[in-house]
């Protein structure tokens, strides 16, 4: 009796590709993401710099004069 393979050897072929797939697309949405955060982090100490320190700076001045003056 010979048992053919061939048909298994075919599925596992395409089960081996899918899966070397999946791996490089796990890989590029890792490498994407990371890039993703680099640039919101970066876009958030922009906004801190141009907004939010000018911003405390006058409240940390406005503090001082509300201390002086009690």
């Amino acid at each position: 009796m010979g048992v053919d393979l061939g048909t298994t050897n075919v599925f596992l072929g395409i089960m081996a590709v899918v899966s070397i797939l999946e791996a490089l697309l796990l890989i590029g949405i890792g490498v994407g993401g990371f890039i993703m955060f680099r640039r919101v982090l970066q876009l958030i100490n922009d906004l801190e710099a141009r907004q939010i320190a000018p911003l405390r700076e006058k409240v940390d001045g406005i503090l001082l004069d509300v201390r002086t003056v009690t």
